[in-house]
């Protein structure tokens, strides 16, 4: 489809390849890939390394903390790796709180309250007191209350060891390019994109082109009818039929 940006990059995209296993592109800034696209027009000899000075790493419609580790890295630069994205907390040491804004991508607030529950229960940590979830329009807000004493950092620590609130996600780029299932980097997503974008462009022009000099004899005989306008009125008022009237003009 002619769509005008990237949407494999700016959207992601997870499924199954035939013959190629699963795929699963994670989701970018539209902003900083429309920068890149720029960039990478105007430097054709641009790398990986270069594109990844733009777009930094995944952006996440729940958010998160994306760690660009060397593995989540390589998933840029060969089309396939992982990236470990946790949960943002903030620990409030006062109120002895932890409370959670941001959570992984296609993680479900529910089992991970659940699994918060089960991990207090199984005596993996014996410093939560309770926990609510206070989620409103406003966004995502999970509160953790700890006991007197304890501490909120190894707490939270706990958690991205023992629950989903730090997972892992996969990095394999694979995409149908003429024709051919292909594993791409994020230089060869970009200018296949490019490459599309070039081709839409030109067919449209073509084609407006042709449309154009399809209708040029009709503009050239309205130009001689408006040159000589009396003549054709003349004409016109003196034929007593439509038909006479076209076969004079």
């Amino acid at each position: 489809m002619p769509s005008k940006i990237p949407n494999l990059l700016v959207n992601g995209a997870t499924g199954i390849a035939v013959g190629g296993g699963n795929k699963h592109s994670p989701s970018t800034t539209l902003g900083r890939v429309c920068e890149a696209v720029i960039y990478r027009i105007k430097n054709k000899e641009s790398t990986p390394e270069d594109i990844l000075k733009i777009i930094k790493g995944p952006d996440f419609p729940t958010g998160g903390i994306a760690v660009m580790s060397a593995n989540a890295l390589n998933g840029y630069k060969y089309g396939r790796g992982q990236v470990s994205v946790k949960a943002k907390a903030e620990i409030d040491d006062e109120l002895h709180k932890i409370i959670i804004t941001e959570i992984p991508y296609n993680l479900n607030k529910s089992s991970l309250i659940e699994g918060i529950v089960n991990i207090v229960k199984d005596k993996k940590t014996e410093d939560i007191k309770d926990i609510r979830d206070e989620t409103d329009k406003s966004g995502i807000r999970i509160v953790i209350d700890l006991k007197n004493g304890a501490s909120g950092e190894s707490v939270l620590n706990t958690l991205y060891r023992h629950t989903q609130l730090q997972t892992t996600m996969p990095i394999i780029n694979l995409a149908v390019i003429d024709t051919a299932l292909k594993n791409l980097n994020i230089v060869d997503m970009l200018d296949a994109f490019i490459n599309h974008r070039r081709e839409v462009i030109l067919r449209r022009s073509k084609y407006e082109r042709e449309v154009a000099a399809n209708r040029l004899h009709i503009v050239e005989g309205l130009l001689i009818a408006i040159t000589n306008i009396d003549d054709v009125i003349k004409l016109i008022k003196s034929s007593d039929e439509v038909s006479g009237a076209r076969k004079k003009l």
